[in-house]
C-alpha cells in the first residue's frame, strides 16, 4: 500500500501514560518525554505550545509510535473526536479531488471547512516545463503544509522521506489513477493510517490491492479487475461496526460471491 511507502513498520501501538487519555479544551500537555522519539508529529485537535502541546478539541489522546523510511522512530499524537467535518492539521495525509484550476494552483476538495490548494509545482521533481496536469476530478494523494482556520489549507505532493520524482510512478503523494475512493467516518480512517487495518490486510490476503487511506476520512483502492475494486470499497465500508474475525469472515463471503458472479459471466 502507499502506507506501507510511508511508514517501513508500526511499533506495538500507543504510547503508555499518554494514549487513551480523556482531554478537553485548554489542557495542555507539558511533557511528550514518554514518547522516547526523536521527531513528534502533532496532529488534530492539538497545537504545539513551547514544548508540548495544547488541546483544542474535546476527546480521547491518541499517540502511536511509528518507524520514518529512514529509520527513525516518530511519534504522531492527535485527539480522537466524534467531530464528523474534517479539520486540516499540518502534517496530515489526505486523499483529495480537484475541482477547478486557476493560474497556477489547483483547488482540491479535503471535506474541511475551506477547499484546499495546491500548486501545480508542488510535485517531487516538478518545474514548468515538466509538470502532471491534474484534470478536474482527479484523485490526488497529498500532505497538508499549512493549515490556517480562517483560510485555505494548502497542499503538497513533495513528500519529505522520499525523493522519488513524480513522472517515476514510485512517488508516495501524487495523483491516484483508476481505483476508486470510499469516505468513512474520520475515527475509523486514523485507526486505519495507524494500525495494521486488518480489512486491507484480509483484501491483500485474497488479490494483490493497491491503498491510500487519508486522515480526512478518504480511502482508495485499486485492484486488477474492476470487480475486486468494487468488493474493496464495500468491504471497506462495511468494515467500521466489525471486529477482526468477522472482517475475515466478511472478506471472504465478499470474494467468494463476486467470483462466482464472475465465472457466471464468462460462462
Amino acid at each position: 500500500t502507499r502506507m506501507a511507502e510511508m511508514d517501513v513498520s508500526m511499533e506495538d501501538g500507543g504510547v503508555e501514560g499518554l494514549d487513551g487519555r480523556i482531554v478537553m479544551p485548554g489542557d495542555h500537555i507539558a511533557d511528550l518525554s514518554s514518547l522516547q522519539v526523536s521527531t513528534v508529529e502533532v496532529g488534530a485537535g492539538l497545537e504545539p505550545s513551547g514544548e508540548g502541546v495544547s488541546v483544542i478539541l474535546a476527546g480521547e489522546l491518541r499517540a502511536v509510535q511509528h518507524r520514518l523510511k529512514t529509520g527513525v522512530l516518530a511519534a504522531r499524537v492527535w485527539v480522537e473526536t466524534n467531530e464528523r467535518r474534517y479539520l486540516p492539521s499540518v502534517g496530515d495525509v489526505v486523499i483529495g479531488q480537484v475541482t477547478a484550476r486557476a493560474g497556477d494552483e489547483y483547488r482540491v476538495a479535503i471535506h474541511g471547512p475551506y477547499p484546499a490548494v495546491l500548486g501545480n509545482l508542488a510535485f517531487e521533481g516538478a518545474t514548468k516545463r515538466n509538470r502532471p496536469m491534474l484534470l478536474v476530478g482527479s484523485s490526488v494523494y497529498c500532505m497538508v503544509t499549512e493549515a490556517p482556520l480562517d483560510a485555505e489549507p494548502t497542499l503538497s505532493c513533495v513528500h519529505p522521506e522520499s525523493t522519488q520524482g513524480w513522472m517515476s510512478g514510485q512517488a508516495v503523494f501524487g495523483e491516484l489513477q483508476g481505483g476508486s475512493s470510499v469516505r468513512i467516518p474520520l475515527a475509523h480512517a486514523r485507526k486505519m493510517m495507524f494500525s495494521d487495518a486488518p480489512v486491507l490486510a484480509a483484501l491483500g490476503q485474497h488479490f494483490p490491492i493497491e491503498t491510500a487511506v487519508g486522515a480526512n476520512g478518504m480511502v482508495w483502492v485499486k485492484a486488477k479487475e474492476d470487480a475486486f475494486t468494487v468488493l474493496a470499497v464495500n468491504a471497506v465500508a462495511n468494515s467500521k461496526h466489525l471486529v477482526r474475525d468477522d472482517i475475515a469472515v466478511m472478506v471472504a463471503r465478499l470474494v467468494q460471491f463476486t467470483a462466482a458472479g464472475m465465472e457466471g459471466k464468462s460462462a
